[in-house]
C-alpha cells in the first residue's frame, strides 16, 4: 500500500514507506531470514536517507534505530554494510544532533 502511495506522492509517503519497510525488516529478522532483512533495511535506509538530507531533525529519530537493525540484520547475514550508504546514514545522524 505505501509503495502505491509512495510512487504517486513521494515526498508525502516515502517516509511512511521507509517505517514500513524497517517493520517488515524486524519481522524478517524474527523469522530468521537475516538476507532479506538486510535487503529490505537497505531499502528503508536509501529511502529515509533522501528525506532526511533535507529535513534531518524530522527523520533522524527513524534512521537511527533503521541504521542499527541493518547493522543487526549485516552481521546475521554475514554481509558487510554498505559503506556508501552508511556514511551517509551517519552524516545526517550528527546534523541532527
Amino acid at each position: 500500500l505505501y509503495r502505491r502511495l509512495a510512487e504517486q506522492h513521494p515526498q508525502a509517503y516515502e517516509p511512511y514507506l521507509a517505517w514500513a519497510l524497517g517493520r517488515l525488516g524486524s519481522v524478517l529478522l524474527d523469522m530468521e531470514r537475516p538476507a532479506e532483512a538486510f535487503s529490505t533495511f537497505a531499502e528503508g535506509l536509501r529511502i529515509l536517507i533522501l528525506h532526511a538530507r533535507r529535513l534531518p531533525q524530522a527523520f533522524g529519530f527513524l534512521l537511527q534505530p533503521l541504521l542499527a537493525l541493518y547493522f543487526q540484520a549485516a552481521e546475521s547475514a554475514g554481509r558487510p554494510p554498505e559503506k556508501a550508504l552508511v556514511k551517509a546514514a551517519r552524516e545526517i545522524l550528527q546534523q541532527a544532533s
